[in-house]
């Protein structure tokens, strides 16, 4: 990051080793598209407690909002979980620092290093707030992320690691927020979780060379763990 204009705050998780690093955990961003990934959860954990399945007309929306970042299909799921079942999960997941964005503007939510890292620790642990089912599905969807959509927390990840993925890019309202947050898992097991969040950045391609720039670094550090 030396010589970087950009503000970044990051987290890196490796259970397998007893590893976390942290940068400015609880420094503020607008979430911009990496948002999607709360409202999937939430949608999903709304349909466990009711014991229901993904509709089919859900199912293409989350899928379309997670691998091709559809904004349409964001905003179609925000509005029909609803602050409510939003504010449940979060609360249900501890993200206690993630403050919705107002309205309709689903990208201005506040997120936080600290609380994204606890997010992506729910799609890979076991745990209360999300079922097998639900964790195995959002895990495919991100893992299924359009190839130009690619960049970010998965430069640099070792071969025979699949990269579960989700980033977010907002011009606000000039510099831009470039964030990339991913699960990281192995068939061998030393399944791990990157995030990295920054603004400031003067074009998309700056702040992605950011990103991409940490994310490298760690995932070559962890590739033999």
């Amino acid at each position: 990051m030396r010589g970087r204009v950009s503000v970044v705050g990051l987290t890196a998780d490796d259970p397998a080793l007893g590893l976390t690093c942290r940068l400015h955990p609880w420094q503020e961003f607008h979430s911009a598209s990496v948002v999607k990934v709360i409202i999937l959860a939430a949608l999903l954990r709304e349909l466990q407690s009711d014991h229901d399945d993904l509709t089919s007309g859900q199912a293409a929306l989350a899928r379309a909002m997670i691998t091709e970042s559809s904004n349409a299909a964001a905003s179609a799921l925000w509005a029909e979980v609803g602050r409510a079942g939003l504010s449940g999960f979060l609360a249900a997941a501890g993200m206690t620092r993630t403050e919705l964005g107002p309205g309709g503007y689903w990208g201005l939510t506040e997120v936080n290093p600290h609380d994204e890292m606890l997010l992506l620790r729910l799609l890979i642990t076991s745990n209360r707030v999300l079922d097998r089912w639900s964790r195995d599905c959002a895990l495919r969807l991100m893992a299924a992320v359009t190839p130009d959509q690619r960049w970010g927390v998965a430069a640099g990840a070792a071969a025979d690691a699949t990269a579960h993925l989700k980033n977010g890019w907002l011009p606000d309202p000039e510099l831009w927020v470039i964030n990339s947050i991913g699960d990281f898992t192995r068939a061998g097991g030393g399944d791990y979780s990157i995030v990295v969040l920054t603004m400031d950045n003067p074009t998309m391609d700056y702040g992605i060379s950011t990103v991409e720039a940490v994310a490298t670094v760690i995932n070559q550090s962890l590739a033999g763990s």
